[in-house]
């Protein structure tokens, strides 16, 4: 089969390309995504629907990297098991417009939690933080009607009875294939797959990986938020016997971005600290993913400047009544955001074409050459609409 535009990938950014590109009836689209397909909202599992907490299934490789999760097997991607927040960074100037659309579209009656929907424990560290003059966060979300409103409802669902879009779930696309300095499509499943143009959406592991595959060097600049937490002993006044969301929101520094997070019944609770532009970078592999945490020391000095802070939080009497801080080290909670990015920014133009092709696209997370200070969800919708607009 030949298509007009091929699109390796269907999370959020091969989702909002499939979308836009098929609105053009002349134009014949194939997205190919690894993981299932749910269709409507209404046959999705419940986990990937609730969004007052992060799905353990469909994972990718869920054994290849000690952080979990790292991405989303499934339609939809990443936008289908996150923590809902869509963030901005002011950085990101020239993506403005789209990411107004993105907005428009993901979110179009933006949810934000009252005061009366806030848990205790969020509350809690938002009135400290008010205090120390910082911005709490309770919205907008990728939330509607009390669902997880992820890419494919908001930008598949329109576009599925269109006759020129064809979407191929359950499909693992292997790599690209070249005639020259031509893309002319891709192996899935051990088949060709033909197009006029193809597009990488596959995220910042998949898509270096999809380039290794293919014999083109790909994989470094990884980069991703790094964490560590300062966990609380919980008191009476945060547990509860009915299951609440496990955040409500974001603190929100220049620097950092602090998550309040409790599990649903409030038995356990602990504020993540957030680096939002680190220096260390990392790298990804066909066999692996080094993330190269804190491998600048200049992030290990700033994430314990973060801590501190939370630290500071946490001696407000609106957090002491809930809960206190146990000590732990910064190691024993090392993590990451679950914001990978960079791995193909070393290999396209502005325009996201693969420098030395003429017909090949990266458009994902892995384009950015320095990370977001934000949540990567919206920026990457962003970055979508925009390739969209232009082919």
């Amino acid at each position: 089969m030949r298509y007009d535009v091929l699109v390796l990938g269907g999370g959020s950014a091969g989702c909002v390309l499939a979308g836009r590109l098929s609105k053009d009836e002349s134009r014949t689209v194939c997205l190919v995504e690894a993981g299932p397909d749910y269709g409507p909202a209404s046959a999705w599992p419940a986990e990937l629907l609730d969004p007052g907490g992060i799905p353990e299934g469909h994972q990718w490789d869920p054994g290849e990297s000690r952080f979990w999760p790292l991405r989303a097997k499934v339609i939809g991607g990443c936008s289908t098991h996150n923590a809902c927040f869509l963030v901005w960074d002011e950085e990101l100037g020239e993506l403005e417009p789209f990411r107004d659309r993105a907005l428009a579209t993901i979110a179009p009656d933006p949810f934000f939690f009252g005061e009366k929907e806030l848990t205790p424990w969020f509350a809690g560290v938002a009135t400290a933080a008010r205090d120390h003059g910082l911005q709490a966060m309770t919205g907008p979300y990728n939330i509607r009607g009390g669902v997880r409103w992820n890419a494919a409802f908001a930008y598949l669902e329109p576009a599925r009875s269109r006759p020129n879009l064809t979407i191929r779930a359950n499909a693992h696309a292997e790599r690209v294939v070249f005639d020259g300095e031509r893309a002319v499509g891709a192996m899935v499943d051990g088949d060709r797959v033909e197009a006029d143009v193809v597009v990488l959406a596959a995220g910042a592991i998949g898509s270096p990986r999809m380039l290794l595959h293919s014999g083109i060097e790909a994989g470094s600049n990884l980069q991703d938020h790094v964490t560590a937490k300062l966990a609380f002993e919980t008191g009476d006044a945060l547990r509860t016997e009915t299951p609440v969301s496990f955040s409500n929101g974001i603190v929100k520094t220049d620097d950092f971005h602090l998550l309040p997070i409790q599990d649903r019944y409030g038995e356990r609770a602990h504020i993540t600290v957030a680096l939002l532009r680190p220096h260390s970078r990392g790298g990804v592999g066909l066999d692996g993913i080094d993330h190269g945490l804190l491998s600048d020391p200049r992030d290990r000095e700033a994430l314990e400047e973060g801590l501190e802070l939370a630290r500071e939080l946490a001696e407000h009497e609106a957090v002491r009544s809930l809960g206190r801080p146990v000590t732990s080290s910064l190691d024993e909670t090392l993590g990451i955001y679950f914001h990978p990015v960079g791995t193909c920014s070393e290999l396209v133009d502005k325009d996201l074409r693969m420098r030395g092709f003429e017909n090949l696209y990266v458009c994902d997370a892995s384009v950015f050459e320095t990370i977001p200070r934000a949540n990567t969800h919206l920026p990457t919708l962003a970055l979508a609409e925009k390739l969209g607009s232009e082919l």
